[in-house]
C-alpha cells in the first residue's frame, strides 16, 4: 500500500485571513495528501502537540505579520522537548532572503516558500511534498513505550500498510475493553457528544480512546481531517485521553478497512473504553457494527418517519440517541422510535435485546450523564 503523507497547516498570528492557506489546504486534497487544518487563532504548543498526536509528517506554518522566528522557534522547540523532530516544518509567507538561512539552519525548517505567483507557489509546493517521502520509523520501538505520543504515529503505520506494524498488533495481547460505535448522518452532533462524554468517562477515571473516521476524496484520495477533533480541543493535553483522526481511505460502510486495527491498538496502551465515530453514514453504511461491542445510531428531533423505515442503520442499533433537543422537542421521535421497538420480535444488535433511547441537548449538556451510565450498564451486560 502506497504510505499516504499527512500533514498539518498552520495559519500563523492575528492578521488578515485564511483565504490562501484554503487554497493550499484544498490543492493537497486534490494531490491525494491527508491535511488537517484547525482554523485561526491555534497556539503554536497546540499544533505541535496535535501533530505528535496525530502522527503527521509535516508541519506546514504560513506567517505573514514577521513573527516567523517566533513561531517557527516555538514548534520547534516542543517538537524537540517531545523528541519528534523528524517531523518536517515548512513555512511560507513574507519571509526576506536572509531569513529564509537562519530559518533551515536554527529551528530546522525543510523549505521556505516565499510569495510569487499562484501557480508558481503551488508547484513549488507540490514538488517539495513529492520528492519527501515523510518520516521513517520503526514500528516496534515507537508501541515500546507505550505513549500517547506514539500511539497516532504507529496508527499510522498500521493505516499505511506496515507488515511489521500489522505483526505488533496480531501478537500482542490487549485486555477486554469495551467499544462504542457512535454514527448518524452529518450535522447531527456526534463529535460533541463524544466530547462530553470522554468528559464523563474521565470523571470515573477511565482511560479512553476515540477514532474519529472522515471521509476520504472520491476522486483524489486526499482527505481533510480533524473537524471532529475540534470539537474536543479540551482534553488535547489529558494524558488519558488518546484520540486519532483517520480516512475511509478504500474503506466502506462509514470506516476504514484499518480502523478494527486502530482500535486494537488503543487497547494495548490500556484504553478502558474506545470510541469509534463514523463518518456521517447513508442508509446502508453499517460496518462500524463488526468493531464495536455496542452502536449508538445519533439522531435529531427533526428526523422524519419516513427516514427512519428505510435507513439499515436503524436495524443495528444498541441505543438510539435524540440529540439537539434546544431545535424542538424530542419527544414525537422518541415515542415513535418506542412503537417502532414495540412492533419488532428480533432486535439485530450486538446484544439483542431492546435498544434503549436517551434525548440529549449538547449545548447544556442535558441528558449526557444519563447516557455515560446507560452506556456503562449496557456493556456490563454484553
Amino acid at each position: 500500500m502506497k504510505k499516504k503523507k499527512r500533514i498539518i497547516l498552520v495559519k500563523a498570528g492575528l492578521d488578515g485571513h485564511d483565504q490562501g492557506i484554503n487554497v493550499i489546504k484544498d490543492f493537497l486534497i486534490e494531490e491525494g495528501y491527508e491535511v488537517f487544518y484547525f482554523g485561526l487563532y491555534r497556539q503554536m504548543r497546540d499544533i505541535a502537540e496535535m501533530a505528535i498526536q496525530e502522527g503527521v509528517d509535516f508541519i506546514g506554518l504560513s506567517v505573514h505579520n514577521a513573527a516567523h522566528f517566533e513561531y517557527t522557534k516555538e514548534i520547534y522547540d516542543y517538537l524537540k522537548k517531545h523528541n519528534a523532530l523528524d517531523i518536517a516544518m515548512v513555512v511560507g509567507g513574507i519571509i526576506p532572503e536572509e531569513d529564509k538561512i537562519v530559518l533551515e539552519k536554527d529551528f530546522g525548517v525543510k523549505h521556505v516558500f516565499v510569495s510569487g505567483t499562484h501557480d508558481a507557489n503551488l508547484n513549488d509546493i507540490k514538488d517539495f511534498f513529492r520528492k519527501n517521502s515523510g518520516r521513517n520509523i520503526n514500528p516496534k520501538l515507537i508501541l515500546e513505550n507505550k505513549s500517547k505520543n506514539n500511539l497516532g504515529l504507529f496508527i499510522s503505520e498500521l493505516a499505511n500498510g506496515s507488515e511489521e506494524a500489522l505483526g505488533i498488533v496480531k501478537n500482542l495481547l490487549c485486555k477486554d475493553v469495551l467499544t462504542i460505535g457512535i454514527t448518524g448522518h452529518q450535522g447531527v452532533g456526534k463529535s460533541t457528544l463524544i466530547d462530553h462524554l470522554i468528559t464523563q468517562f474521565r470523571i470515573l477515571n477511565k482511560k479512553v480512546g476515540v477514532i474519529a473516521v472522515d471521509p476520504s476524496d472520491c476522486i483524489f484520495g486526499g482527505a481533510f481531517l480533524g473537524g471532529d477533533r475540534t470539537k474536543m480541543w479540551r482534553h488535547l493535553f489529558d494524558e488519558n485521553v488518546h484520540i486519532y483522526s483517520m480516512a475511509t481511505r478504500d474503506g466502506h460502510g462509514g470506516i476504514a478497512d484499518t480502523t478494527g486495527l486502530a482500535v486494537k491498538a488503543m487497547k494495548i496502551v490500556g484504553c478502558d473504553i474506545v470510541i469509534v465515530e463514523t463518518i456521517g453514514v447513508g442508509q446502508d453504511q453499517t460496518a462500524v457494527r463488526t468493531i464495536a461491542d455496542m452502536t449508538g445510531l445519533i439522531l435529531t428531533p427533526d428526523t422524519g418517519e419516513d427516514q427512519v423505515y428505510k435507513s439499515g442503520i436503524m436495524q443495528v442499533a444498541d441505543f438510539y440517541v435524540i440529540n439537539k433537543t434546544d431545535i424542538m422537542p424530542a419527544l414525537p421521535l422518541e415515542k415513535f422510535l418506542n412503537e417502532m421497538l414495540d412492533n419488532k420480535v428480533n432486535f439485530s444488535g450486538k446484544s439483542k435485546s431492546r435498544p434503549f433511547i436517551i434525548s440529549t441537548n449538547n449545548k447544556n449538556c442535558l441528558g449526557i450523564q444519563k447516557l455515560s451510565e446507560k452506556i456503562l450498564e449496557y456493556g456490563r451486560n454484553l
